[in-house]
């Protein structure tokens, strides 16, 4: 009750003791109806306070809903027996929808006299009260009337006002009025008068609608006494009431306001269905007088209204008043002990079972005035800790005193402010804002490419809005394309184009169109599978094998396969072949074998190819020839068309023949010396062709092998003509890098043979005969023979080569003799140092200090080509099918093993060693000999990776040579590339310290490359012009490089005769010993000190004397600067 007077308090003026009752229609008042004009004339729904289903008045939260024969009874009833006194002055206020006629109120005697009628008829309120001087029946048309409109509110006031001798009677809708007047007064002699809202005496005429409150006042007011309740100015909707929603139109009094399918239960019943019938409602226990959680008694959601005076008990028991009890002020429920249970709403008890009032910001509180149930603001909810209103989780506080809230962000779910910038928490969870407080959202060409924490990323650009980074996440498009779906892609698909339209949409092409401008059959940009372009641009048509079987959509239908095209789908339908054997018959249009064909089979019907030289046959064979293409030639008795034992082939083209000469009996040509066999059969021709007389033969035979062998000398002579000039110029300068790099190419050159290319045997042999130096007998020959502990073959071309079989051991038995010779020699002279005499030491000692592991890294430079070459044929051929089969493989996987990790740690140590060498430290020369003192160094890494890039560049090239040998060209393009790059690397980085060696070096790799580049014509058949012309230019350049080491050896002797005789020149000024002692080397002042570069950063003190003796010393960063005079030679700082 005390909730109800809240609400009617925001609505209503105070209520006051002009108030006959006042009812509040809503949803969850239950039986009995408080009167909330506080003269406790409480009304009942229906005819009783129990319930009935066919009186009762069905209440919603749009007030109670009337369906023409319910009713609400005010006193007197079931609940208030004491009947109601009307004054002769009085006023109705009712809010109210109409659905369809009938009365509205009713007063009536106890003969059903009306003598009060509000009612509804076509459209028209009218309004009669029966005066004194009235006799019944009564004329109630009399009354005053105005219209209204049906299904929409209305503010109602009827008035009766009596000023002594006429009633005058005034019907108030909204701010429109009309009137009427009666003699006399109302009848007020009525205390056995009935009265009904909702209906008549009988309640078989009442009216169809809602009505949200009822008023009835004792007195008759003005316009101006109750034009606020109607004259509001409403947010949003027509109808509203003074500080409350809208008011809702739904009719059916099964849905809530919003008018959806939820059925709106109400008298005593739970509020929740699942659709709009009664009949789902589940009804409360009989002792809730308003709704209810549950069925039970304990789901009671509020205790019997407390409509005994507002100060008595209800007794659920005897159903009944307990008028002996009196409740504390503001009870809304107490028993016997006149000690409060339940405050009225609004009230709490305290611990002396008082009620006081709750705080002005509580909607109900409990414990305490600031312990708020839920607070008066909407939207407000209590602190969790003390029960002080607070904002809710979407809304921020602006002002705290009063309390004023504003709302989030929509993205938001916690904030400090309303923009989209001031988030704490986001209203995805998932997302984190980069600050706090942040964004939750990003902008509209943006999407949320990272939730936590929040990362907004572009979309694609045909996007104006989108979900994701692609064409096909669009939201909206920029392109103002209206989207069917959403995330879809703004650019139509195949199949479609943008129509020209507002809104933009995707439109199907034409059928025959796989994409198109537009939607005719002449805006094709491509065909579909089924169709081609034409030759006019944008149309389709059918292809050249199908047939045009429908106009619109283009159908096409495919011709008989035996029809290339066609005017229908049958075989007689041809006009033109698919098999070109074949020729479209006159009629019917089917196709038949063309005379250079025969018939293989007439079903399915197929042609085939005539063989040989036959022009028409009977089958495929060659002796199955009818006719020749030479028509000059007829065939053989047994069906061939060929030329004559004793005639040659002159041409292909249709067989023309020509005859041979006297002496063959068989030839090539009319020559005497193109026979293939001779006349006289006693004579053998061991080279075809060639003449039948025996001497020619033989001296043919004789020419060709004489052409190998001085191909052969020739490589010998070539590769021996190298390397001596080589190791002469290694002897003059003192260094062996020229001989090392004559050696190299050597190797590169011999073996270019080994390429799968039908190379002619002349440059073959010449080339295989540039290995002819290396001497070292096989190991593995001496234990398996030449083919090795299995016999398995490599590749043709590598057995022609020499690798007769796949074992390691014998195909690389020398070198890796020669690798464990030179590391025994090795071992020896460094055991020689720990443990020789000091005589031994003395040759020992500078020995291991000038080359250290130079001999190691030397031997596997120069052994590197051929151990890998055996290696690899190891490798592919792997077997373990027997114990020396077993040794032979692992020896193999080691090796290759060794020859990867030795690259590396090449390119280790001169990374690690780097800053040395630019130094010129004359250790690390010595140390690691090759890696360093060949190059000139100007500080970068990769002019010292000269021998790294030789290591890989000889990997490759033979694991190309054996693993591409079934491709050829690749395995030739290959081979050529890296020789290529091995030249430009080498020109480019990697520049000897000697000019002469450097150029000669870059000379050889070129000739390499060129002549890996002219093995390539022999891949295919080539003239033999150009044959020759190959085979001429390769050995001229390999004897012009041989020409030119000899030159380079000429000018090396020159040089070192002149450099000796200017030496010798010189000698007289030259002090013939540097003396320093070493006790000299402590007490010489250090303002005089030199550096030795060769040594790094060491420092030498020496006297005045000898400092101008070092200073007239000739010395570089290789040369020996200290001597003694008792030839005791420091060739070692480390002995100083």
């Amino acid at each position: 009750m005390i909730i109800a007077l809240a609400i009617i308090s925001s609505i209503l003026p105070c209520a006051d003791s002009n108030f006959i009752f006042f009812y509040q229609l809503f949803q969850g008042i239950g039986e009995v109806l408080s009167d909330f004009g506080l003269d406790q004339h409480h009304a009942v729904n229906g005819f009783t306070a129990e319930v009935e289903n066919d009186s009762n008045c069905i209440f919603t939260d749009r007030g109670g809903y009337f369906d023409g024969s319910t009713l609400i009874t005010p006193p007197d009833n079931s609940v208030v027996q004491n009947p109601l006194s009307i004054p002769t002055s009085f006023t109705f206020e009712f809010w109210i929808m109409i659905i369809s006629d009938g009365i509205i109120f009713s007063r009536y005697d106890s003969s059903n006299n009306i003598l009060i009628k509000i009612s509804v008829l076509s459209g028209s309120m009218s309004f009669w009260a029966y005066t004194s001087d009235q006799s019944f029946p009564a004329a109630g048309n009399n009354g005053p009337n105005y219209p209204v409109t049906y299904n929409e509110w209305h503010f109602i006031v009827a008035t009766v006002n009596f000023d002594g001798s006429t009633a005058v009677e005034t019907l108030y809708i909204e701010n429109n009025n009309n009137s009427a007047s009666f003699p006399g007064s109302y009848t007020i002699d009525g205390l056995a008068y009935g009265t009904n809202i909702g209906c008549d005496p009988t309640c078989g005429a009442g009216f169809t609608g809602y009505i949200y409150y009822f008023i009835f006042k004792n007195m008759a007011e003005s316009l101006t006494d109750f034009q606020n309740s109607w004259s509001i100015s409403c947010s949003g909707c027509t109808y509203c009431r003074p500080s409350q929603p809208c008011m809702s139109t739904c009719t059916n009094p099964r849905y809530p306001d919003s008018c959806s399918a939820q059925c709106n239960c109400a008298n005593n019943a739970i509020a929740s269905c699942s659709d709009s019938n009664i009949n789902s409602c589940q009804m409360c226990d009989s002792s809730c007088s308003r709704t209810c959680s549950g069925t039970t008694s304990n789901d009671c959601q509020d205790i019997k209204a407390t409509y005994c005076q507002g100060i008595h008990p209800y007794s659920p028991i005897q159903k009944t008043c307990l008028w002996n009890v009196v409740c504390p002020n503001h009870c809304y429920y107490c028993e016997v002990d006149p000690t409060c249970i339940q405050c009225d709403f609004g009230y709490f008890v305290d611990n002396t079972g008082n009620c006081i009032q709750c705080d002005s910001s509580c909607n109900g509180c409990s414990g305490s005035a600031t312990h708020c149930l839920s607070c008066s603001t909407p939207g407000y909810s209590p602190s969790t800790s003390n029960g002080a209103c607070q904002c809710t989780t979407s809304e921020y506080e602006i002002s705290s005193s009063p309390l004023v809230c504003g709302s989030c962000h929509s993205s938001c779910s916690t904030c400090a402010g309303s923009g989209n910038n001031n988030c704490y928490t986001c209203a995805d969870s998932a997302i984190i804002p980069v600050s706090t407080p942040g964004s939750c959202s990003c902008p509209s060409n943006k999407y949320i490419a990272q939730k936590a924490t929040l990362l907004c990323k572009d979309c694609d650009s045909s996007c104006l809005t989108c979900s994701g980074p692609s064409s096909s996440d669009c939201l909206t498009c920029s392109n103002s394309i209206v989207l069917a779906s959403t995330p879809s892609s703004c650019t139509c698909s195949s199949g479609e184009y943008i129509s020209i339209k507002n809104p933009k949409t995707c439109s199907p092409c034409h059928s025959s169109c796989a994409t198109c401008s537009g939607g005719f059959i002449t805006d094709c940009l491509s065909c579909a599978s089924s169709v081609v372009m034409s030759s006019s641009p944008g149309q389709c048509i059918c292809a050249q094998n199908q047939y045009k079987s429908q106009d619109s959509p283009l159908v096409c239908t495919d011709c008989h396969p035996s029809c290339s095209s066609c005017s229908g789908p049958l075989s007689t339908d041809c006009t033109s072949c698919l098999d070109s054997s074949r020729v479209v018959a006159s009629n019917p249009g089917y196709c038949d074998c063309d005379a250079s064909h025969y018939i293989v089979s007439k079903s399915p019907f197929i042609c085939g190819d005539c063989g040989g030289d036959c022009y028409s046959c009977f089958g495929s064979a060659e002796n199955n020839c009818l006719t020749c293409k030479n028509s000059l030639i007829t065939p053989s008795a047994d069906g061939y068309c060929k030329c004559k034992d004793n005639e040659y082939i002159v041409s292909m083209t249709n067989l023309q023949c020509g005859a041979c000469d006297l002496s063959c009996s068989s030839c090539v040509g009319p020559g005497p010396d193109q026979c293939l066999t001779c006349k006289d059969s006693s004579v053998t021709l061991k080279v075809q062709p060639s003449s039948c007389s025996e001497s020619s033969n033989e001296s043919s035979n004789k020419s060709e092998n004489d052409l190998k062998e001085y191909a052969k000398a020739s490589g010998y002579l070539v590769s021996a003509g190298l390397i001596a000039s080589g190791f002469l110029i290694s002897v003059i300068e003192g260094k062996t890098g020229t001989l090392w790099t004559y050696v190299n190419i050597v190797q590169l050159l011999a073996f270019i043979p080994l390429q799968n290319i039908d190379i002619p045997e002349n440059l073959y042999e010449f080339w295989k005969a540039f290995l002819s130096y290396t001497m070292m007998p096989s190991l593995g020959k001496l234990f398996y023979g030449e083919d090795g502990a299995d016999d398995v073959k490599p590749y043709s071309n590598w057995v022609k080569y020499g690798y007769k079989g796949s074992s390691f051991l014998v195909n690389g038995g020398g070198m890796f003799l020669i690798a464990l010779v030179v590391t025994l020699l090795w071992t020896i002279v460094y055991s020689l140092k720990c443990y020789s005499n000091e005589k031994v030491q003395k040759i020992i000692i500078p020995l291991l200090s000038k080359f250290k592991y130079n001999a190691f890294i030397r031997l596997w430079l120069e052994i590197y080509i051929l151990l890998m070459a055996a290696n690899i044929v190891g490798i592919n051929n792997l077997l373990f099918s027997s114990p020396s089969a077993f040794i032979d493989s692992i020896l193999s996987i080691f090796i290759l093993i060794l020859s990867v990790l030795l690259q590396i740690i090449f390119f280790i140590i001169i990374y690690t060693n780097r800053f040395k060498a630019y130094r010129k430290s004359k250790k690390i020369t010595a140390k690691y000999g090759s890696l360093f003192e060949e190059f000139r160094f100007n500080n970068r890494y990769i002019e010292l990776l000269y021998y790294p890039f030789f290591l890989l560049r000889r990997f490759i090239l033979v694991i190309n040579l054996y693993n591409s040998s079934r491709i050829p060209l690749l395995q030739w393009l290959l081979n050529l590339f890296y020789s290529i790059l091995a030249t430009l690397f080498l020109f480019k980085y990697c520049h000897f310290k000697d000019k002469e060696n450097h150029w000669i070096n870059l000379a050889g790799e070129f000739l390499v490359a060129v002549s890996f580049l002219l093995t390539g014509p022999y891949i295919y058949d080539i003239p033999y012009i150009l044959d020759n012309a190959i085979q001429i230019t390769v050995i001229c350049l390999t004897f012009s490089y041989l020409l030119a080491s000899y030159y380079f050896l000429m000018v090396k002797i020159y040089a070192t005769i002149k450099t000796k005789l200017e030496k010798k020149s010189s000698a007289a000024v030259i002090p013939e010993v540097v003396r320093i002692n070493a006790s000299e080397l402590t007490v010489i002042p250090e303002s005089t000190r030199i550096n030795a570069p060769e040594f790094g950063d060491f420092q030498i003190r020496v006297s005045q004397k000898e400092l101008l003796a070092l200073k007239n010393t000739a010395y570089n960063s290789n040369d020996t600067i200290l001597s003694q005079k008792d030839e005791q030679k420091v060739s070692d700082l480390d002995h100083i």
